[in-house]
């Protein structure tokens, strides 16, 4: 139907309400065309909302990836500051373990040097000790007359040595504790020259 049937029909008499055949095609068709444009419309919003819902998956996708990559990096800080920490754990018990080992050698010399210093003191003692021999043998000849030939001196016996071993252990140990006396040692020198007397 063109236009300008279209308005003649417009200006029909008034009260007229019946359609014509042609007029009823112009109608259908007229609203089958709102229809399309209506589906069309239709069909255009749920496209856009279908490109923005893509959009928002897109951008949570995004973050998401973004979250994994933070949480992987935090990851791999956090294994590093544990590893750090282990290395710094295990140079700790080394240089613990080190010290240990040192402190032990330091012992074991300052035992070594104490051993020596009482040996070195136990030959000092015995110097001492033969050394006042001789001086009161040195007297004893100056005061006697020359006695006879005396006999070959018999050796000392093993357990006199080892009797006077023990005296000199003895001697040294009360040193140390500092509990020996003049008057001890006086005494101690005293049996001492009695007995070589009489094995004389």
């Amino acid at each position: 139907m063109s236009e300008k049937e279209f308005v003649s029909y417009n200006k029909r008499e008034e009260g007229d309400d019946r359609l014509t055949k042609r007029e009823c095609v112009f109608v259908w068709e007229e609203e089958r065309k709102r229809e399309r444009d209506r589906q069309r419309e239709t069909d255009r919003q749920r496209k856009k909302e279908r490109d923005r819902q893509r959009e928002t998956d897109r951008e949570r996708q995004t973050e998401r990836d973004r979250q994994r990559e933070t949480d992987r990096e935090r990851q791999t800080e956090r294994d590093r500051q544990r590893e750090k920490e282990r290395d710094n754990q295990r140079k700790k018990e080394r240089d613990r373990q080190r010290e240990k080992e040192r402190e032990k050698e330091r012992e074991k010399a300052r035992k070594r040097e104490r051993k020596t210093e009482r040996k070195t003191e136990r030959e000092r003692k015995r110097e001492r000790k033969r050394e006042r021999k001789r001086e009161r043998e040195r007297e004893r000849e100056k005061a006697t007359p020359p006695p006879p030939p005396p006999p070959k001196k018999k050796k000392k016996k093993k357990k006199e040595e080892e009797e006077e071993e023990e005296e000199e252990e003895e001697e040294e140990e009360e040193e140390e504790a500092a509990t020996a006396t003049t008057t001890t040692t006086t005494t101690t020198t005293t049996t001492t020259t009695t007995m070589i007397l009489v094995i004389s």
